[in-house]
């Protein structure tokens, strides 16, 4: 905590306030936030632990400036990040959100990037967040006005839930081409600990982003294409997908035919083999849904949707 606290106050940017709710913790976390003497630092409790959702949302409905940069106890702000974050938000036709990329450090290491523009993420939305919970800065208005709004309904998985909202309600979406946050990774974070209940409520979000994209499809269809998007590891031929709807037409992993592929007008959905198992039924025009759980089918899909927005 007293890490985040003076990452914040270090990071060069004089013009600020910070909120932090304690959700009814029973560590130092109190005490440490009152060692730290500073003007622009307000300490809320909650009479009870909430939950990480509603602690945010209480924390939403404390803000009092025009833009909020979102940081947890355990991370740390790269120095430089809430200036070069607002000069991205105050320009004519920028973005209303904008993340960036983050340093992972703890037990395990290395830098993530995403997606950097509106177009991409929002095709990214299918697969995943696209913008790191405590990379992010935004103007606050749409939180006031109710357009968006953390989902206690979308459960481990709110954050995603917040982007697909803003996708859905027109906000623009951004990430900076640099590190803005230091990611600490241990073994009590909530990926490693809801681990499941994350994949889970993340399946929910994405079948409201594929009710989006592909309006065309049955349910069924929908539901179809998400489960395979959210499969792990391997290669996975989902047979019980609907075959008239989806049908492989290139050949053969890293073979570069991406342009042979796209999106349709009466809404089916080309998507090329992606792995040796499939190519003499590619090369056949035979029909199915292939997926590596590798960065290839993510890659693909993303290019495609990006040419389509």
């Amino acid at each position: 905590m007293r890490e985040a606290i003076e990452s914040v106050l270090d990071n060069g940017f004089a013009d600020l306030e910070i909120i932090v709710v304690d959700d009814g913790s029973t560590d130092e976390t109190v005490k440490i936030v009152e060692s730290i003497h500073h003007s622009a630092i307000r300490l809320s409790r909650n009479a009870k632990n909430l939950g990480v959702v509603e602690t945010r949302r209480r924390g939403v409905s404390l803000l009092r400036g025009r833009y909020v940069a979102l940081l947890d106890q355990d991370d740390i702000a790269v120095k430089g990040r809430f200036e070069a974050q607002v000069e991205r938000l105050e320009t004519a036709g920028g973005p209303d959100i904008v993340g960036g990329a983050i340093e992972n450090f703890g037990d395990l290491n290395g830098v993530k990037t995403f997606f950097a523009c509106d177009s991409e993420i929002r095709s990214a939305l299918l697969f995943n967040a696209s913008l790191a919970h405590p990379a992010v800065c935004m103007k606050v208005q749409p939180l006031r006005d109710g357009i968006i709004a953390y989902s206690v309904d979308a459960g481990a998985a709110a954050d995603y839930a917040l982007w697909v909202d803003a996708m859905l309600n027109g906000l623009r979406l951004e990430n900076l081409d640099r590190v803005v946050t230091r990611y600490r990774r241990h073994a009590t974070s909530m990926t490693r600990t809801n681990l499941d209940e994350m994949i889970a409520c993340a399946c929910l979000v994405r079948r409201r982003v594929a009710a989006a994209y592909f309006p065309n499809f049955s349910e069924a269809e929908r539901a179809a294409l998400v489960n395979a998007i959210s499969r792990r590891g391997g290669v996975h031929y989902d047979t019980t997908m609907a075959r008239r709807n989806f049908r492989v037409v290139a050949c053969g992993a890293g073979c570069g035919c991406y342009s042979r592929n796209r999106l349709r007008t009466d809404g089916t959905f080309v998507v090329r083999a992606c792995h040796a198992i499939d190519r003499r039924r590619a090369q056949a025009g035979g029909s199915g849904f292939c997926c590596t759980g590798n960065d290839d089918r993510d890659k693909f899909i993303f290019r495609t949707m990006a040419r389509s927005w």
